[in-house]
């Protein structure tokens, strides 16, 4: 899957607390037309993959394999400790699967060579350490 970086999204300061409270960033955005529930390009995981309306004005086609791999976040008790927590894959944590995909979308098969499995990963804090 191909995309950009979700910046601070799925994780919020809360007023008067210290601590990062994840939200669902990929929570379901309803469907006017179709009054369902899914993620899709307009979540902020921009699960495109799973949109049959694409991204036009970016030129993505219907369920193109892109939105966004990673994810880095920062609440001012982080940042004043030189910290930051950082996510690889989807921020949600779903999976991005290429064969499962492909039999969905053949025709994206042209995109395989460039396209990559993503497992859902965990949210990870990193810190500076004093030497």
């Amino acid at each position: 899957m191909r995309g950009a970086s979700a910046g601070m999204g799925g994780w919020s300061s809360t007023k008067g607390a210290s601590t990062l409270t994840r939200r669902k960033q990929c929570s379901p955005i309803t469907g006017i037309a179709s009054r369902k529930n899914y993620a899709n390009e307009r979540s902020l995981c921009g699960h495109v993959h799973a949109s049959p309306r694409g991204v036009p004005e970016w030129e993505w086609a219907p369920y193109a394999p892109v939105g966004a791999v990673n994810a880095k976040a920062a609440d001012s008790s982080l940042v004043s400790a030189f910290a930051f927590k950082a996510h690889a894959g989807l921020p949600c944590g779903q999976d991005f699967i290429v064969h499962k995909f492909l039999e969905a979308h053949p025709e994206f098969a042209g995109q395989r060579s460039l396209l990559c499995d993503m497992k859902g990963n965990p949210w990870t804090e990193f810190k500076a350490v004093d030497l």
